[in-house]
């Protein structure tokens, strides 16, 4: 395959931070993005055609901001002013171009302010059905069609999402689950019978697929723990405070009170199951853990160990369930004869320590 190669020198680098599809948070890649033993990206040929992640001195150029004003400017001009411009070497794969008969001396005219140099590229390229594989340091242009078929392999540090010290860790196979439905421009083998894979490896998730998925699948993967994120809450230890909460089913005025069968459910559980999904979702620990805000059930009762702030909605949120006529579980005064009576409006029981033994 003959191409016909920018060599550019060093004219001005334009060294932006790295935004998120570089630092891809939840999906953050390791050991260099690849597999190779020794530190070097992984080359993975599909179809003879061959690909390796971009180096971190091509992603910051990718991930800069340019501004450009093209007149009639052939095409092999204007990638070379890129590669200057960025200090990044551009290689054309002429055969590549003559799939599409498309030729480098094609005159472009395009005038953009201040946009991210991909967004730039694939501008030129989508028109005319081009486009881009990365090697390395070194980006190629070639057909639409080859771009899409030239692999590689990536690794994406999931444990955020899927480890076993997280807050309601994802299931893996959800998690592919979400991915493959997330992107659905792209094949997967495990959907469509042919295109990439991906799989997941303890806490690694393993991608193999083209440039643009890639990109894709960390800027997914970066929403996804953005998103857990914002769910969860911080909180000072030291405001923590204990306290359960009693509850029972509310009578129906309708109806009068719930029916004995009706009684014996186990809400506790059930409102336990609903609160720790529901309020401040992410902070609780299973393991009670003392300085953690834990939440659980025992007979007839809700204990909760939070702050205030986390306290009121709860205080709110139990207020149905803690109405002064309400019927009691059977057991229920007995069991929970020591913990007194519950303030009307939904108060709790300030739990001290060593106070109960059930807890």
């Amino acid at each position: 395959m003959s191409r016909f190669v920018l060599s550019v020198a060093a004219i001005v680098l334009i060294a932006f931070p790295l935004n998120a599809s570089a630092q891809f948070g939840s999906g953050s890649m390791l050991g260099g993005g690849g597999l190779g033993g020794d530190g070097s990206p992984p080359v993975t040929s599909v179809g003879g055609r061959a690909a390796s992640p971009p180096s971190e001195k091509l992603k910051v150029a990718l991930e800069s901001n340019i501004s450009l004003d093209f007149v009639d400017t052939t095409f092999e001009d204007c990638m070379a002013y890129l590669g200057e411009t960025l200090s990044i070497s551009i290689s054309i794969d002429e055969t590549g171009l003559e799939e599409t008969g498309f030729a480098r001396d094609t005159p472009i005219t395009l005038a953009i302010e201040n946009v991210p140099v991909e967004q730039a590229i694939h501008m030129l390229l989508e028109r005319n059905e081009l486009g881009m594989v990365c090697h390395g340091d070194v980006l190629e242009i070639t057909s639409a069609e080859e771009a899409e078929e030239s692999f590689f392999i990536q690794m994406y540090d999931i444990s955020p999402l899927v480890g076993a010290g997280t807050a309601g860790p994802i299931d893996p196979e959800d998690l592919t689950d979400l991915l493959i439905e997330g992107i659905p421009e792209s094949l997967w083998i495990q959907y469509d019978g042919n295109g990439g894979n991906l799989r997941v490896v303890g806490e690694v998730l393993v991608v193999t697929h083209n440039f643009e998925t890639q990109k894709a699948v960390g800027e997914f993967l970066e929403q996804l723990q953005m998103l857990r994120k914002s769910q969860q809450r911080s909180f000072d230890p030291e405001a923590l405070t204990l306290t359960a909460y009693k509850v029972s089913q509310p009578i129906d005025p309708n109806f009068g009170p719930v029916p004995e069968g009706a009684a014996k459910k186990d809400l506790p559980t059930e409102l336990v199951s609903i609160i720790s999904t529901s309020i401040s979702p992410g902070i609780w620990s299973e393991e009670k853990v003392q300085g953690e805000p834990a939440i659980w059930a025992v007979p007839g009762a809700v204990v909760v160990r939070a702050d205030g702030a986390v306290h009121a909605e709860i205080r709110k949120f139990l207020k149905p369930f803690q109405q002064e006529l309400l019927p009691m579980y059977h057991g229920f005064g007995g069991g929970f004869g020591g913990l007194g009576t519950v303030p009307a409006g939904g108060g709790g029981l300030n739990v001290q320590p060593g106070g109960q033994g059930f807890f």
